[in-house]
């Protein structure tokens, strides 16, 4: 499974890859800062999950995801957020659940196992 990690915090993106690694159905960790530069690179190649932000400058996390949904389909997206008011049930969106930061490891096993639960079958 290919994860992208998109957080404009460096150290949250380097703490989320470090967490994502320990993953064994994990094959790639990639992390990004900017929404953009994530949409750009998913242009050209593919990824399975991705760990997102919500609170983020220039592209925020729900509108990236709606973005994701519209040109990826087969891309989910867990929100990882510090904001107790996770929009998920607000979204026609590929969102599997919503992470509050900072995650832990036990919660964010779960929540990849929500997706792969819900995915098995799918490729």
């Amino acid at each position: 499974m290919r994860v992208m990690v998109v957080d404009d915090e460096i150290l949250a993106i380097s703490y989320m890859k470090k967490l994502v690694s320990r993953i064994s159905a994990v094959t790639l960790v990639l992390g990004f800062d900017r929404g953009e530069t994530a949409l750009s690179y998913l242009e050209k190649e593919a990824v399975d999950l991705i760990l997102l932000d919500i609170q983020m400058p220039e592209i925020n996390g729900v509108v990236m995801a709606e973005k994701v949904n519209r040109l990826y389909p087969g891309i989910a997206v867990i929100f990882v957020t510090a904001n107790r008011d996770c929009p998920i049930d607000d979204l026609e969106t590929n969102v599997v659940d919503c992470l509050i930061k900072p995650v832990r490891f036990e919660h964010l096993c779960k929540t990849v196992e929500k997706y792969m639960s819900r995915n098995s079958g799918v490729r």
